[in-house]
C-alpha cells in the first residue's frame, strides 16, 4: 500500500497491490497518470531529504533553502510552516498599506 498525491486535483489516494502499477488518477475529472516507481523512489528521497534535516516546502514537498523564501518548484511564497501565493501576499501588503494611508489621512 502507498499513499499517492496527485499534483493536478491535489487529492491523495492509495494505492495497493491490486490495482496496476501505471494508471490514471481515481479523480473523476483528473488526467493525471501515476507510475508506483516514480511515486516509490519521490517518496523515499523525501523521506531522505527530512532525515537529513533539509527544510521542504509546504505545499510541493520539494527541498527549499531556508524557512522563508520563495519556491523554486511551485512559486509560493514559504514562511515557516505556512506557503502562500504570491498573489496573496501583494494583495496583504496592499490592504495594509490601504489601511495605513486611511488611518494617516483621518488622524
Amino acid at each position: 500500500m502507498l499513499k499517492i498525491e496527485c499534483p493536478e486535483c491535489l487529492r491523495s489516494f492509495i494505492w495497493s497491490d491490486n490495482m496496476p502499477l501505471k494508471g490514471k488518477c481515481p479523480t473523476f475529472d483528473c488526467e493525471w497518470r501515476y507510475d508506483v516507481h516514480e511515486e516509490i523512489r519521490k517518496s523515499s528521497a523525501k523521506k531522505l531529504l527530512e532525515t537529513e534535516g533539509m527544510a521542504l516546502c509546504p505545499n510541493c514537498k520539494n527541498p527549499i533553502e531556508s524557512k522563508i523564501t520563495i519556491c523554486k518548484d511551485c512559486g509560493h511564497f514559504v514562511l515557516g510552516s505556512l506557503a502562500f501565493r504570491k498573489i496573496y501576499l501583494v494583495i496583504t501588503g496592499f490592504v495594509i498599506l490601504l489601511i495605513l494611508s486611511l488611518i494617516y489621512k483621518f488622524l
